[in-house]
């Protein structure tokens, strides 16, 4: 989903050991996030197909007004798609 994020790319889940590592683009749980949807705090998601999806550009605006540098974790993920890419392409 090239443009969107889903929940599992937004939320940081620290619950099982394989997903211990995983690091989202908030430092908040999934359910987290969710509740603050509910409440306000957060934009609302759009369906795609079945399933909940944030546009990037949403994303980055909200980021604008926290602050928790949304932008910065964007340029690393595409940093490392390309090298992955990369390594595709090469191979």
């Amino acid at each position: 989903m090239v443009g969107y994020y889903d929940l599992y790319q937004l939320g940081t889940v620290r619950e099982t050991e394989r997903m211990k590592g995983h690091r989202g683009l908030f430092p908040w749980h999934p359910a987290t996030i969710r509740r603050m949807v509910v409440q306000g705090t957060f934009p609302a998601p759009m369906k795609l197909g079945r399933k909940n999806a944030w546009k990037a550009e949403v994303i980055w605006e909200y980021d604008k007004l926290v602050g928790m540098g949304v932008a910065l974790a964007e340029a690393v993920v595409q940093a490392q798609a390309a090298a992955v890419r990369n390594r595709h392409d090469a191979a």
